[in-house]
């Protein structure tokens, strides 16, 4: 499927450890991560607390991403009606 072959890079990050790009410049669509989730459903992910989140997302506990959620917003960044990329806020 087309969600089987497409990657996500990562253009620009702030605030977020060096690791993080390191290990998640570039990855597939197919990803279970929040900025790969909305674009995939072209909906806004809100992730209120830090239970929330890894509730949803516990198979990141370890990684570079998971240490930093105690809450997010990451909405799909939309050209046309179609998800091209996310925009990711986490605190």
């Amino acid at each position: 499927s087309d969600a089987d072959t497409r990657m996500l890079e990562m253009l620009h990050a702030d605030g977020y450890p060096e690791r993080l790009a390191d290990d998640y410049g570039r990855f597939p669509l197919r990803e279970r991560v929040p900025s790969a989730d909305v674009v995939r459903d072209g909906q806004p992910l809100w992730l209120d607390t830090a239970t929330e989140s890894l509730a949803r997302y516990a198979h990141l506990v370890g990684s570079p991403i998971g240490g930093m959620f105690n809450a997010s917003a990451t909405l799909p960044l939309v050209l046309a009606g179609t998800p091209v990329g996310a925009l990711g806020l986490h605190w």
